[in-house]
């Protein structure tokens, strides 16, 4: 992949990221905020300045409740899930707090053991 295709991509993916923030109503500071990253570096990404975005979707995803797979190409996670019953246990835990997400895998983790 060269160069022109790998901006291309970071332009997607940002995209994807200012979309999410968008529909949900959250701001870019909140995203910084919770990534703990200086103010002003969202506007560099925005300028191009920087792709080190790439560096936090892990956390970025997280912070929007959608997966990485959606960040990085648009498809939803879910659309290659055919389980109805996963699907609708992925909707209740993307509509709970972090504190609560997290008792939920610590619980489903120790149910499966």
């Amino acid at each position: 992949m060269n160069n022109r295709d790998n901006t291309k991509e970071a332009e997607e993916i940002l995209s994807r990221i200012s979309a999410e923030l968008t529909r949900q109503n959250r701001m870019q500071a909140e995203l910084v905020a919770y990534l703990d990253l200086p103010k002003g570096v969202y506007s560099n990404w925005k300028a191009g300045k920087s792709r080190n975005f790439c560096e936090h979707l892990g956390a970025i995803s997280k912070f929007l409740n959608v997966s990485a797979e959606y960040l990085v190409t648009g498809k939803d996670a879910e659309k290659n899930m055919e389980n109805p019953r996963e699907i609708e246990l992925l909707n209740w835990y993307r509509k709970l707090t972090p504190e609560k997400q997290d008792a939920i895998r610590q619980m489903a983790k120790l149910l499966a053991e």
